[in-house]
């Protein structure tokens, strides 16, 4: 079921430590003496290869977000909300796409979660990264994504620079996802998912600073 949108929840502590997917080992938070600013962060990776059913990511930066994970996907058309989910929340990820003017289908260049969505082919993208007792929320700062649907199954890919809400680590974040069944979200989600994006264009139209929004679902 739905999860997040834009900005998520984030750890409050530098000192916590968590396992990337079972790959990268323990991961220690860079302090803020040695985290890369945007100036320093590497090129972003290529695309991974995509595996039907599942959600494929790589990355380079301060916060590893690497594997590969069974994905749902489920979407709020009245608010042109897709997320793409694991199904696993204690050691997993999800991404939030939202596109202008109900359209999903599409190649769209990524802007800042506090930026109105008027111009064209624009979307925003948000991300969270689970740990077995912790979750991580990221919002892009810039990017490119492509999504396509076919007979109710979600594919596309997107590459993006996040920075996480809370600690404010950077990373460049890639991934690919191919074939992922596609159910619609429950109404009540949704409503609050659109109360969340409206708050958020409401105080860019305003030239505040967007909040760190927390939708939760179940």
């Amino acid at each position: 079921m739905g999860l997040l949108a834009f900005a998520a929840c984030g750890s409050d502590s530098e000192s916590r430590s968590s396992t990337d997917q079972g790959e990268e080992g323990e991961f220690n938070i860079p302090s803020r003496r040695t985290r890369l600013t945007l100036e320093e962060l590497p090129p972003m990776p290529g695309y991974p290869d995509g595996v039907a059913g599942k959600l494929v990511s790589l990355s380079d930066g301060d916060f590893p977000i690497n594997g590969a994970w069974r994905a749902e996907a489920g979407i709020c058309p009245a608010n042109s909300t897709v997320e793409v989910y694991t199904e696993d929340l204690r050691d997993g990820t999800a991404i939030v796409l939202h596109f202008p003017d109900s359209q999903m289908v599409g190649t769209y260049t990524v802007l800042p979660a506090d930026t109105g969505l008027s111009e064209e082919r624009v979307a925003r993208l948000g991300a969270q990264v689970f740990r077995e007792n912790e979750a991580y929320g990221f919002h892009a700062i810039d990017g490119h994504v492509e999504v396509s649907e076919n007979e109710g199954l979600l594919s596309g890919r997107f590459q993006s620079t996040l920075k996480e809400t809370q600690i404010e680590l950077l990373t460049r974040y890639v991934g690919v996802f191919l074939r992922i069944p596609l159910q619609q979200l429950p109404e009540d989600y949704c409503m609050t998912v659109r109360d969340s994006l409206e708050a958020v264009v409401a105080d860019a139209d305003s030239g505040g600073v967007a909040p760190d929004t927390i939708v939760g679902g179940s």
